[in-house]
């Protein structure tokens, strides 16, 4: 025990030397430019009593699933909320998982069959990463957004191949060429799937459904933790794909299934969305006077709400995110490994409940830093 707890410090040690050491902090009473919570739904009254009023209609119901789907954990609340998912995605079938994380990594890691092959977006979600590691699938990568380099990478694969992006990238905050992928995959037999975590709401039901594109898409993905307010995720696809994860899917199969209470803040999050249309266009003048004070350039119609100011070098964007917490901000340093080395950033989060002058005192004191 005694080995193994050395071996597992001088790890640690090695990071902190590096200064890239992770911690788990609390940071109270920050103007909250950090979480995903665009909306502000996961701490909006609004939604909590929407969830007290589904709670208190439902009390024969359990705390707990009891099990996984496959076992106990299936419930006509959970087959309903799919069903309302795939209805509202205009798409066959909905999948729902316990996370964004699981859902993307037992995805990948059920269709890369032997033979079958990979093309991730260089930028892709860790979790896309993890399920290529554990596919049996040829795994290859190539140049963020560069859909030459796709297309080369394509050209050298024989088999199923399958296509893997965001649209909506969590950390640089920029967008996939949505079209012009889909027209590539279409032209090559490939299989496109898109992680749309950061775009559901923030643009409706997502990039790839406001640019009518989903006939083309093979299977997205979906997370509740981000503008809906909730947890939890599902793979949108067709009903045979559905059938298929039901069979290989690992996360599903062995995982216990969302509680009720999870399942009750999935529906109270669409509820919210289909009553609040205007809520994403406020969204958007948010993002719009946080671009235009920082004299950033306009190169999309849709603005993100994920912006990265990069600072390259693991101290020197831990010292500017310091700067910012002692005047009251809360953005977080991004640091190598879990971006290159030399892409360090900030990651600065929009939300609707960011006052204009909370906006405009950020991007002063951020030209500052710069």
């Amino acid at each position: 025990m005694i080995e193994i707890n050395m071996l597992l410090e001088a790890k640690v040690r090695q990071r902190e030397t590096m200064g890239s050491s992770r911690k788990l902090i609390l940071q109270p009473n920050l103007v909250d430019f950090s979480s995903n919570d665009y909306f502000g739904w996961a701490r909006s009254p609004e939604m909590k009593t929407y969830l007290k009023s589904i709670t208190q209609e439902n009390t024969h119901l359990t705390v707990g699933s009891t099990g996984s789907r496959l076992l106990t954990g299936n419930s006509e609340l959970a087959l309903d909320i799919e069903e309302e998912i795939a209805a509202y995605h205009q798409v066959e079938a909905a999948l729902l998982m316990s996370s964004g994380y699981l859902a993307n990594q037992g995805l990948l890691a059920a269709l890369g069959v032997k033979g079958s092959n990979i093309i991730r977006d260089e930028y892709v979600h860790a979790s896309f990463i993890d399920g290529c590691r554990l596919s049996f699938a040829r795994n290859l990568h190539f140049k963020h957004n560069d859909v030459a380099d796709l297309q080369f990478k394509l050209d050298q694969c024989k088999g199923l191949c399958y296509v893997v992006v965001e649209s909506l990238y969590s950390m640089d905050g920029d967008f996939a060429p949505l079209t012009d992928l889909a027209r590539l995959c279409k032209e090559k037999g490939a299989l496109l799937i898109v992680d749309e975590a950061h775009a559901l709401g923030v643009y409706g039901a997502g990039i790839v459904q406001s640019g009518y594109l989903q006939s083309n898409v093979f299977a997205r993905t979906i997370t509740f933790g981000k503008a809906l307010g909730g947890q939890g995720a599902a793979i949108l696809g067709s009903r045979t794909l559905k059938r298929f994860l039901i069979n290989f899917c690992r996360p599903l199969i062995f995982s216990t299934a969302m509680s009720f209470p999870q399942l009750f803040a999935i529906k109270a999050g669409y509820h919210l969305l289909k009553k609040n249309n205007e809520i994403a266009e406020l969204l958007q003048r948010k993002c719009n006077l946080f671009v235009e004070e920082m004299g950033f350039p306009q190169q999309n119609v849709l603005l993100s709400p994920i912006q990265a100011v990069k600072i390259a070098g693991n101290a020197a964007v831990d010292h500017a995110a310091s700067i910012l917490k002692s005047e009251g901000f809360d953005v977080r340093p991004i640091k190598s490994p879990s971006v290159p080395k030399g892409g360090e950033r900030l990651r600065i989060c929009i939300h609707v409940f960011n006052r204009d002058e909370e906006i405009i005192a950020l991007t002063k004191l951020l030209r500052s830093i710069l």
